[in-house]
């Protein structure tokens, strides 16, 4: 069985492109295009870290986490995932270190 093209979305579609030219303007370092990425994004993000956290502070503190490593290595315009998803796994693998972190 062989499925039928989808139309691409011209929102959706330029919503790639303007994360693409974020990305690469991130690896710039361009301030803007972080906090650019941080305004589409860090809802997102405080969702699942405040999902996976017991408190607002903590999840807080994973979020900037991930953003601040995502600033410090960031995945270039040519990377496959989309922005959301790499920072998603951001925020779990801060998670996974946070919950390590404070069992010391």
């Amino acid at each position: 069985m062989t499925s039928t093209p989808r139309p691409i979305d011209a929102a959706s579609a330029s919503a790639d492109t303007d994360e693409r030219a974020l990305l690469d303007r991130l690896d710039r370092r361009d301030l803007a295009a972080l906090a650019r990425l941080y305004d589409l994004h860090a809802p997102a993000a405080f969702g699942l870290a405040r999902h996976l956290l017991p408190t607002d502070d903590d999840a807080a503190d994973v979020v900037l986490d991930a953003f601040l490593a995502l600033w410090r290595c960031p995945p270039g315009p040519r990377h496959e995932r989309s922005v959301r998803a790499h920072l998603l796994a951001l925020v779990y693998l801060v998670y996974l270190g946070y919950g390590a972190d404070r069992a010391r």
